[in-house]
This record gives structure tokens, C-alpha cells and sequence, in this order.
């Protein structure tokens, strides 16, 4: 999640959507932790990190990017450049710093039927990055799903001329960034290679999310809608940041960063029609072997009983 300024500045209504929270019925199975840093099998060859061990930024590099380490934490035990998570899907996952706490983040990378690439969420892009992309496919498609993670916006479309560059509904028009719309009555562009749908949740105009899910995996993405929470590994800071968005945080959003609830039931239930068995949420594990509905509707209960 990209996260608005602190609290001083901003109301606690204005920070992110789905609570840093752990659904008791979900198990989460994390990653053995692998003593130094390396990359997937997949990019290895194709985009070894530079001897020094720097990884630098592509420009434009982000006003932000400071908060987006290039390190391996609790939010990439594995210490990978980007992982595998099943066939034509994979993970980036980083060092994500607000206020000095990481909350994780993670761009997750599907390849389409035609061979290229479809980014969602992306974060920092380094030469090492841009390298293993290289290694799996042409990037074709960039989303920036939501209006607080467009950090990396610029950087992305700099680096990839060609592809289809995709924001919020009506943001580029606001923002000026070089971004078209997601669909905002939910028809998938031919960009999506048939592959992915998507749903847009204009019930909730701060942030203006998309979510999408991919088909032939089962994979939903999504980026503040949903959050986990792992269960260990996490710093003692982060697991006090985490209970501060479960206790404070969530009940400010449900009660109101929806405007409309009967628009978010109908949104909502598009999404559960849907179904699938793994979430990669851009803060948290990746949910293997779920079912993605239930989870949701532990996670949106009170909501979802109105």
C-alpha cells in the first residue's frame, strides 16, 4: 500500500482499506529463510545482482522511492528479486517503509497467453529488476490498481514506452500522470489477453481500487482492499503498527471510506462470484489454498451482514 502523510497531516480515515489482519481460519505457510540474497531460477542468469551489491534505481526515480527497500526483511524472507508462486505468476517483494515501520510490499507479475508481461502494483524498478522482467517477457501491461500506489508510476512507463499503462478511473485526468483508465464499467481491455478480469470499486472514491483476479491460476490481486497479517517473523514495531490498523483503523474505514454500501455490496459480490483459491495481496503472504470468498467474508463481515 502506498500510505498517505501521518496522522498529523491526514485524518485516520484517509489511510488504507482491510486492516492489517490475520483471518484465524487461514493458514499461512511462509517461506524458509535462505541465508543471503539471491533470485528465482527463473531470472538468475538473466539478471545476477551487480557485484557491489547495488541495485540501483531507474530514473525517474520516485520523490518516495526511499521507502521502498531493495532488502531482505520479514516481508522477503527468501531474500529472491522475484519468486515464483505457480506457472505464469510471480512476486516481487520489498523492504516497505512508512514511518520508519515495514509493512511489505509486493508487485506481482502474471505472464499473459501471448508471452508478455501484465505488472500489478509496481514498486521500485531497478536494474536487476528490469533484468529478470527481461528474463520472463515483454512488459505489455502496467497497472497502478489504486490512487496511493502510483510511486512508481513514471518510472514504469519511462522504462516500458510500449506497454499499456493503466490508473484509476478519471486520475490521470486529475494528476496529470501519464496513465489511461481502467475500465470503469468493468470490461476487461483486450490488453488482458482474456486472462484477467477486473472489478472497480467506486463505492470507494478516496482510493478508487481495482481488483483483479486471473483466471486460469485462481489468483485474486489485490492491493488495500485486502491485507494479511503473518502470524511470526514480524518485528516487534510492526506487529504494534498492525494492531493500531486492526483496532483503530478498520472500523474508521468500513464506517467511512464506503459511500455507498448498496454499490460496494454489488462491487463486493462480483468479486466473490469469482471465487479462486490464492490471494497475493500487495501487503502480507500470499494465501495458498483458500477459498478466496470466505476469506473475504471473514474479513468484511460486519459489512457485508448490513
Amino acid at each position: 500500500m502506498a500510505f498517505l502523510p501521518p496522522p498529523s497531516t491526514a485524518t485516520a480515515a484517509a489511510l488504507s482499506s482491510g486492516a492489517f489482519r490475520r483471518d484465524g481460519a487461514v493458514s499461512v505457510r511462509r517461506p524458509a529463510r535462505i541465508s543471503g540474497v539471491r533470485m528465482g531460477p527463473d531470472a538468475a542468469a538473466a539478471a545476477a545482482a551487480d557485484g557491489d551489491g547495488v541495485d540501483p534505481p531507474l530514473a525517474p526515480v520516485p520523490n518516495r522511492a526511499g521507502r521502498v527497500k531493495v532488502r531482505r526483511g520479514w516481508s522477503n524472507t527468501t531474500g529472491e528479486l522475484i519468486r515464483r508462486v505457480c506457472e505464469d505468476v510471480w512476486v516481487v517483494e520489498r523492504a516497505y517503509d512508512w514511518l520508519t515501520v515495514d509493512v511489505g510490499g509486493k508487485t506481482t507479475v502474471i505472464r499473459l497467453p501471448d508471452g508478455s508481461l501484465f505488472v500489478h502494483a509496481p514498486l521500485l524498478l531497478t536494474v536487476s529488476l528490469k533484468r529478470a522482467l527481461a528474463a520472463l517477457g515483454p512488459v505489455s501491461v502496467i497497472v497502478v490498481p489504486n490512487t496511493e500506489h502510483v510511486d512508481g508510476a513514471a518510472q514504469w512507463v519511462a522504462s516500458y514506452p510500449d506497454a499499456v499503462a493503466l490508473g484509476p478511473p478519471g486520475y490521470a485526468a486529475r494528476s496529470g500522470k501519464p496513465l489511461a483508465d481502467v475500465p470503469a464499467d468493468n470490461t476487461p481491455p483486450p490488453s488482458f489477453g482474456g486472462v484477467i478480469e477486473h472489478t472497480f470499486f467506486g463505492s470507494m472514491p478516496l482510493f478508487s481500487e481495482s481488483v483483479f483476479f486471473h483466471r486460469p491460476s485462481g489468483t485474486l490481486l489485490t492491493t488495500d482492499l485486502y491485507w494479511n497479517w503473518p502470524s511470526a517473523g514480524v518485528p516487534a514495531r510492526t506487529r504494534f503498527f498492525a494492531a493500531g490498523m486492526d483496532w483503530v483503523y478498520k472500523p474508521v474505514y468500513q464506517a467511512l471510506l464506503v459511500r455507498d454500501k448498496g454499490r460496494w455490496a454489488e462491487e463486493m459480490g462480483r468479486v466473490l462470484a469469482w471465487g479462486g483459491g490464492r490471494i497475493i495481496p500487495c501487503h502480507g503472504d500470499v494465501l495458498e489454498g483458500v477459498d478466496v470468498p470466505a476469506v473475504l467474508r471473514a474479513h468484511y463481515a460486519s459489512l457485508l451482514r448490513e
